[in-house]
């Protein structure tokens, strides 16, 4: 099978992890990471959860205005 996209493995379970990079007003891009177990051994598993974590994800992206994120907006995320 393919490598899962977002997913690494430590031991035995996987674990998804996703950066996204925000442009705040008058600020430096802030690059925020985002590491959550999967809770599995199993690949096919994995792989589903690790698509719907990233699709949550870019719907979560897209719902920030990119042009007036505050940064206590930014600190709200969950991380």
């Amino acid at each position: 099978m393919p490598a899962i996209e977002n997913v690494t493995r430590r031991g035995a379970v996987y674990w998804w992890r996703r950066r996204v990079r925000f442009a705040a007003l008058d600020l430096h891009p802030i690059t925020i990471a985002t590491t959550v177990s999967l809770l599995t051994k199993d690949q096919v598993i994995a792989r589903r959860r690790a698509a719907a974590m990233t699709g949550q994800s870019e719907v979560m992206r897209m719902t920030l205005p990119s042009s007036s994120v505050s940064l206590d907006a930014l600190t709200m995320l969950p991380r």
